[in-house]
C-alpha cells in the first residue's frame, strides 16, 4: 500500500471528518469572501483528499475480499479518474452552455454521476465482504452506501470499521512473517 492509502486507513475518523468537512467549510468560506481564486483550489483539494479516501478504501477493501466474490476493480479505478477530471473539464470548458452543446455533455454528465454512485457501491460493498467473507444483497450495504453517500456522517462510521480491519490484516500479517 502506498503512503497516501496507509495513512487514510490509519487515520481516526474525526481526522477524516476535519480533512475532508474542514476543506470544504474553508472553501466556502472564501467563496463567501469573494476569493474565488481560492475557493476553487482548497475546493480541488477538498475534492481530492476525498477521493483518496475512497481510493485508499476501496484499494484495501477490495484486496481483502475473498477472490471470488471481488468487484471490478477497473471500473473502479476508472471511475476514479473520470468523475473529478469531468469536473475540472466542465468547469473550464463548459461555463457557457448553448442548447446545442447540452446534447454532448449531458451523456457526460450521467457517466459522470453513473462514477460516483459507482465509487460508494463498490466501497461499501467492498467493506460489507471483507467483513463477512460471503454473499450479500443490496440490502446487506445499503446503509454503508448511503452513509458513504453523504459522507459528513458516513465518515463516522465507515472509518473506524476500516481502522479496524486494516489493523487485523496488519497483525495477521506481521504475525506470518
Amino acid at each position: 500500500m502506498s503512503e497516501v492509502a496507509d495513512y487514510f486507513l490509519r487515520a481516526k475518523h474525526w481526522q477524516i471528518f476535519v480533512l475532508l468537512f474542514g476543506t470544504f467549510c474553508v472553501a466556502l468560506s472564501a467563496e463567501s469572501l469573494g476569493m474565488v481564486g481560492l475557493h476553487w483550489v482548497v475546493l480541488g483539494l477538498a475534492e481530492i483528499s476525498f477521493l483518496f479516501w475512497l481510493w485508499s478504501l476501496g484499494s484495501f477493501f477490495g484486496s481483502i475480499v475473498p477472490p471470488a466474490l471481488r468487484l471490478n476493480k477497473g471500473l473502479f479505478l476508472f471511475a476514479l479518474v473520470y468523475a473529478p477530471v469531468y469536473l475540472f473539464a466542465f468547469n473550464v470548458f463548459f461555463q457557457d452552455l448553448r442548447p446545442l452543446m447540452l446534447v454532448f455533455v449531458f451523456p457526460l454528465h450521467l457517466l459522470a454521476m453513473f462514477c460516483m454512485v459507482y465509487i460508494f457501491y463498490f466501497v461499501s460493498k467492498s467493506l460489507m465482504l471483507a467483513e463477512r467473507g460471503d454473499s450479500i444483497s443490496f440490502r446487506n450495504y445499503a446503509g454503508l452506501f448511503f452513509l458513504i453517500w453523504f459522507f459528513p456522517i458516513g465518515v463516522w462510521v465507515v472509518q473506524p470499521r476500516a481502522n479496524l480491519l486494516y489493523a487485523d490484516k496488519k497483525n495477521t500479517g506481521e504475525r506470518n512473517l
